[in-house]
């Protein structure tokens, strides 16, 4: 259980850092022991690479636009009483299948928030990392219960099928044999815990040694050469110089990049920004 945050109890943590001998749990144990530079929480850190306000903005002008031309047609029939009611009704059906598709874009956009947890050390940095999804989203996903309530409604639709006409399930009413395949039980999601040192101790290619300032979005990303080892500090107005001053006085031989926008260091889309890393 993480030291540096307070979980739910139905939150697991996920042990693959320590099962392919990342890290262990003593390098755990030495930062969460040690006195801390800074320790802060970043409840909705955002990963991709623009902001989420521009992705929300992004899904309202798609609905807009025929939403906009909806009502510019109804306002075009206001003064003919015969249609108006009419046109009325196909407005507000059409504004609220429009705010329910952008509803079902919120939610799925609301599962790329994280919950971070940070605590930067003289030895390195503790990050505490959950992806933020309904409480059913961390319990083990079985449907089998579900599979077998469909495979007795395709049983019974099957008979009445071929008693009838068994041409009836050609076609997309064949999907109902769907049910009979095996169904796949999703792993529940897990945070992470994961220790970072400024000196690893490990090869050259994975020692800290660039760090790319995201000052619009309050964000220091740290890498290595591997890329694959480093870290995102998702700061606030707050502490993002306080952090900054801590990293480059730990890191004093680091190049430095300054990037309006930047993924996190496991999913890196500006790749080009690395092309001068050496």
């Amino acid at each position: 259980m993480s030291k540096i945050i307070k979980r739910p109890d139905y939150i697991q943590y996920c042990t693959l850092g320590i099962d392919h001998g990342c890290y262990t749990e003593e390098d755990r144990a030495l930062l969460e022991n040690e006195e801390a530079l800074i320790e802060w929480s970043s409840p909705r850190a955002f990963m991709w690479k623009d902001s989420p306000i521009k992705h929300h903005l992004k899904a309202l002008s798609i609905l807009g636009i025929p939403l906009c031309l909806v009502l510019i047609n109804y306002f075009s029939t206001l003064n003919d009483p015969n249609t108006s009611d009419a046109a009325g009704g196909l407005v507000l059906t059409i504004t609220i299948f429009f705010t329910s598709i952008y509803a079902l874009f919120y939610y799925v956009w609301r599962s790329q928030y994280y919950s971070i947890a940070f605590k930067i050390t003289e030895s390195g940095m503790l990050t505490d990392v959950l992806k933020i999804y309904p409480k059913w989203r961390y319990g083990i996903q079985d449907p089998t219960k579900l599979v077998c309530f469909l495979r007795s409604v395709s049983v019974i639709l099957i008979v009445v099928a071929l008693s009838t006409d068994p041409l009836l399930l050609a076609g997309a009413a064949g999907t109902v044999f769907l049910s009979f395949i095996k169904p796949k039980v999703d792993k529940p999601e897990k945070a992470d815990y994961i220790p970072i040192f400024w000196k690893t101790g490990l090869t050259d290619e994975d020692e800290l040694r660039f760090i790319v300032f995201t000052s619009n979005r309050y964000i220091i990303h740290i890498y290595s050469k591997n890329i694959i080892y480093g870290i995102s500090l998702f700061c606030n107005k707050d502490n993002f110089n306080d952090v900054k001053n801590i990293v480059l006085k730990k890191l004093p031989n680091a190049k430095i990049f300054e990037a309006q926008y930047m993924s996190r260091p496991n999913k890196v889309v500006d790749t080009h920004y690395l092309d001068n890393f050496s």
